[in-house]
């Protein structure tokens, strides 16, 4: 008897979601998301290991903001329109106060989380934010004052922005991941970043 293969259709996500994930090429969920999608829709804690290439972005991404995708217009926190005249990036800014939190090792991580996140949230409300170094702290700065409800970033960088909390502020987080844990967790310099991320800033 031939069992039917899992179909993303099935899984639980906003039909948004599943409209993004088809239009990025997705047709069965791998491993990886067929273990994770349905747990993290449950609220349940996981920790899971996969190789390169076999979907762990999308696995914990598309969960996480199928969760909020409905309710981010309320939940969010404050945003600037840059679409009024004369908007200057160096005079109207907010503090940032992400939903979802991502920290990864890398920039090069950061920036592929980053459009992969993009891709997923799609002609949703959802704005996006990246935090790493290697680049002036203005850029990031000027992202982060506009709001935003997804940030991804490097241990380092976050670390240092929560030291300023008019810029950043982990109140109203409802996710937060951790992209290639086992590498982070063999520096001492990560693990410090990363307790400090995880307190909130500890201020």
């Amino acid at each position: 008897m031939l069992t039917k293969k899992p179909q993303f259709a099935h899984s639980g996500l906003n039909p948004l979601i599943l409209d993004n994930m088809a239009k990025s090429g997705f047709q069965r969920p791998t491993a990886i998301q067929g273990f994770c999608i349905p747990n993290i829709l449950a609220g349940k804690d996981i920790v899971a290991v996969a190789q390169t290439g076999s979907g762990k972005t999308a696995a914990y991404l598309a969960p996480s903001i199928s969760t909020l995708i409905d309710k981010v217009a309320k939940i969010s926190g404050p945003r600037i329109d840059t679409t009024i005249a004369g908007y200057d990036p160096d005079k109207h800014k907010v503090r940032a106060e992400p939903l979802i939190l991502v920290v990864c090792p890398t920039r090069e991580l950061a920036l592929q989380i980053f459009h992969e996140a993009r891709r997923l949230s799609y002609r949703s409300s959802f704005r996006l934010a990246t935090a790493y170094g290697g680049i002036p702290l203005k850029m990031n700065l000027q992202q982060l004052g506009k709001g935003c409800d997804i940030l991804i970033g490097t241990p380092g960088r976050l670390a240092d922005l929560l030291d300023r909390p008019e810029i950043l502020s982990m109140q109203r987080v409802k996710y937060t991941i951790i992209d290639e844990a086992d590498e982070m967790l063999t520096s001492q310099s990560y693990v410090d970043a990363l307790s400090k991320i995880l307190e909130g800033g500890g201020k």
